[in-house]
């Protein structure tokens, strides 16, 4: 007796046709969206523009920190969703979250990106003064922390510039005075920047600046501003001299790194001259300018920029005179 063996290729068929109908199809998701210039801290108002990765794609967008919505893919919910279609202005502090949908798809996750928008840096308030001898002490001006300071100092080096010379400021408070970079040896005069990162308010603070060794007359002002970076608020300076003529020129002219700081120009003089131009758009703060009445003078101006800038070469009016300037940045 033989065993006979059949083969139905129809029961085969039948076990691979179940195979594929098993099979199921997954729906692919929306890309998040993205946005530009990107979340962080700017000085102005910001247009924010949102993309999608996904052809097609709607994206749908909330400024009240609130989720946005999609219930129907390809359709953004009513406010405060927004279907977005241009540039979104953001004037103020503000959380923009995103999300893209597409009909046939799969909401995509949610970006949210923070753009704080400061006020930035201010105009300063200044105090300035003069004297006859080797030291002087300015009247009283507030200080309170977290304040940048930007001090300029000089007096008459009889002959002898700095040799032998230092100039050292301090105030009421006890904040630290950092010298930028060294001072400036003019010929007959010296004088010098200074900086300070204000850590001790005092609403009544006076300044001093004291010149060690052989030098009279001598001269400070002090311009204090707000909104300046608290740990490395200075960005570039620079420093330059002039024996006699019509204008004092920085040594190298400055390039800004930031978009928004402030440029402050210190100037003094001997025997005559008139610290009132050092640049277009420049301004005295009130109290920043101090003539000691026989040619002496000195003066901070200061101009609040909110693009880079490029070439900056602050000068001081002059008649016949000697005097020096300096240039400092903060960011």
């Amino acid at each position: 007796m033989r065993l006979i063996l059949f083969f139905i290729p129809a029961l085969l068929c039948g076990q691979m046709s179940m195979g594929v109908v098993g099979d199921t199809h997954h729906s692919s998701t929306v890309a998040t969206p993205t946005d530009s210039p990107g979340a962080g801290t700017y000085g102005t108002t910001q247009t924010v523009t949102l993309s999608d990765a996904t052809s097609g794609a709607t994206i749908c967008y909330t400024i009240d920190e609130s989720p946005p919505g999609a219930a129907t893919p390809g359709t953004c919910n009513s406010s405060p969703t927004t279907t977005y279609s241009t540039g979104i202005s953001v004037a103020a502090t503000t959380t923009v979250k995103a999300i893209g949908t597409k009909a046939t798809m799969t909401n995509s996750g949610v970006m949210s990106s923070v753009y704080t928008i400061s006020s930035g840096i201010t105009a300063p308030t200044a105090i300035s003064a003069f004297s006859g001898g080797v030291s002087v002490t300015t009247g009283t001006l507030a200080t309170t922390v977290g304040q940048t300071a930007f001090v300029y100092a000089g007096f008459d080096g009889n002959g002898s510039g700095c040799n032998g010379k230092t100039i050292i400021v301090t105030d009421l408070a006890g904040n630290t005075y950092s010298a930028i970079g060294s001072q400036i040896n003019q010929p007959y005069a010296c004088s010098a920047m200074f900086e300070s990162n204000i850590t001790h308010a005092d609403a009544s603070n006076t300044f001093t600046v004291t010149a060690t060794g052989n030098g009279t007359p001598i001269g400070i002002a002090v311009a204090l501003t707000t909104g300046c970076n608290s740990t490395t608020p200075l960005d570039q300076s620079s420093s330059g001299y002039n024996l006699s003529g019509t204008q004092v020129i920085v040594g190298t002219p400055l390039t800004t790194t930031t978009a928004n700081e402030i440029i402050f120009a210190g100037v003094w003089n001997y025997y005559s001259g008139v610290a009132a131009d050092t640049g277009a758009g420049y301004v005295i703060p009130s109290g920043g300018r101090n003539t000691a009445g026989t040619g002496q003078e000195v003066a901070i101006e200061y101009k609040i920029v909110s693009s880079t800038q490029t070439g900056i070469s602050p000068k001081m009016t002059m008649t016949t005179a000697y005097g020096g300037i300096g240039v400092a940045a903060y960011k």
